[in-house]
């Protein structure tokens, strides 16, 4: 029965890539995050930005806010609930929480 033994053609390139990107995702926990203060909000965001590479320019295009609210949201960890929801959204973060200045928080007093 040895000599009826199934080998697999090699794999292409574009079956690995698509494998390690798989792979990749699914060592990603899909758990909600809980923040215990604006300070980890903020280093969450910047570590996920460094992470996939993104800029506050291109989170500000695919969140739909302004590049000014992701930098504000990265710089001290915390915006408007909505604005911190929909750039979270954008970075993938499913949050469980939000630190209190996000509720507090009106970026025209800045």
């Amino acid at each position: 029965m040895s000599g009826l033994e199934y080998r697999f053609p090699p794999l292409t390139e574009e079956e690995k890539e698509r494998g390690r990107r798989r792979f990749l995702n699914a060592r990603r926990s899909n758990a909600a995050r809980y923040f215990r203060n604006a300070e980890s909000l903020r280093q969450d965001v910047v570590e996920e930005m460094e992470q996939t590479g993104a800029t506050a320019e291109s989170l500000a295009e695919k969140s739909g806010e302004s590049p000014e609210t992701v930098r504000f949201l990265a710089d001290h960890g915390y915006a408007p609930v909505g604005a911190t929801m929909r750039i979270l959204t954008a970075l993938g973060i499913k949050p469980a929480n939000l630190p209190r200045e996000c509720v507090t928080c009106r970026l025209e007093d800045r």
